[in-house]
């Protein structure tokens, strides 16, 4: 990864604020901006010098992960005392809005002066949002994974197994074929359960004859991937059966909307217009998509009146859902690369009804 440059091209954005420094707090930025990986450390960005501010649990590593920046521990003192103490006496300081607590930012305020600090909002997101092709080819790899570990846990799929049981065995077999870690809890909610998009996997065991909706992912090198599928045991019930051709040809409205200069906003209109007019507009309430990367949800969000536009670089889900309480749900979900031309479906996993049975 280019670490230099990508300092290079944040300064571009610093040097149109009024600002003589931009505190970094976020992990996963420091870690885009640095390759460092530790935890509880910031970067100061000041002129042409970038510093890191960890502590001795993270000396060596840092010297290791980020030979092209400055180290600076601290003892006994906070973070905010330790970067008051590195800032140019005078100019600005930028920070991260929305990752820096209240707590440190009374700390700042109190050692450095809260006139002198200003809140920002996605200076790094946005830069993250376009991928480099080492950044694809480590979400490839995560993408990989999952989609064998998937493949693998599908065929030991029984009714009478738990929840529980089946995305601890998808879990296992994701960190088996090269994950770090799952890219976050599993979700595995059978039968009526499915239509709460963000289900817990609970100890309720599977029967024959229902649907079982997995949403999973893999994180590998630190970045991740994020799918979703229904499968049936044994049977298509009539109600899903019923919903899942909408989602799935919501889905696919979205995907071929997805070119470069397209609002998001577009994107998502083309899957939800299509799911309102086959009746079913009041059961689907979340984004049409994010991006994934070095987080799970991350820019950009596909969403209704999103304002940004699709640029070659980004990587996003599309995950079309129809959620009836008391029957079940239906979500879809394949991650997508936009091109200079068009999107490239990452994903590869058969999408088909049909093939979704057990």
């Amino acid at each position: 990864m280019d670490y230099v440059r990508r300092r290079a091209l944040l300064r571009e954005t610093r040097e149109q604020a009024p600002v003589s420094s931009f505190l970094v707090t976020s992990p996963q930025n420091v870690q885009y901006l640095t390759g460092f990986t530790g935890g509880e450390s910031w970067l100061l960005l000041t002129g042409e010098r970038a510093i890191l501010l960890t502590d001795f649990r993270y000396g060596e590593q840092a010297l290791k992960e980020a030979p092209d920046v400055e180290v600076v521990l601290r003892a006994d003192e906070t973070l905010a005392a330790l970067a008051t103490r590195v800032l140019p006496s005078e100019g600005q300081v930028a920070f991260e809005g929305p990752h820096l607590s209240y707590a440190n930012y009374r700390r700042l305020a109190d050692e450095a002066g809260a006139d002198r600090l200003l809140a920002v909002e996605d200076w790094v997101e946005k830069q993250r949002a376009l991928k480099s092709p080492e950044e694809v080819a480590l979400i490839r790899r995560a993408i990989a994974v999952a989609e064998a570990a998937f493949t693998e846990t599908r065929a030991q799929l029984r009714p009478g197994m738990a929840e529980k049981e089946v995305a601890d065995e998808l879990v296992w077999r994701m960190r088996r074929l090269g994950a770090q870690a799952e890219a976050f809890p599993v979700i595995v909610a059978g039968g009526e359960r499915g239509s709460l998009p963000h289900a817990q996997s609970t100890d309720r065991r599977l029967r024959a004859g229902e649907a079982v909706l997995l949403d999973w992912g893999a994180r590998v090198d630190f970045y991740n991937c994020d799918l979703t599928r229904v499968l049936f045991l044994g049977s298509i019930p009539a109600s899903i059966r019923e919903i899942y051709g909408v989602v799935l040809s919501a889905q696919q409205e979205a995907f071929e909307a997805s070119s470069p200069g397209r609002l998001l906003g577009e994107i998502d209109e083309a899957a939800r217009k299509l799911i309102a007019q086959a009746g079913f507009g009041s059961f689907f309430g979340h984004a049409l998509g994010h991006g994934v990367g070095l987080e799970v949800h991350e820019r950009p969000t596909v969403r209704h009146n999103a304002k940004d536009v699709a640029q070659a670089g980004m990587v996003y889900t599309i995950e079309p859902g129809i959620y009836r309480p008391g029957i079940g749900g239906v979500r879809v979900e394949d991650m997508v690369l936009v091109g200079e031309a068009g999107a490239e479906r990452m994903t590869s996993l058969p999408r088909g009804m049909e093939a979704m049975v057990v």
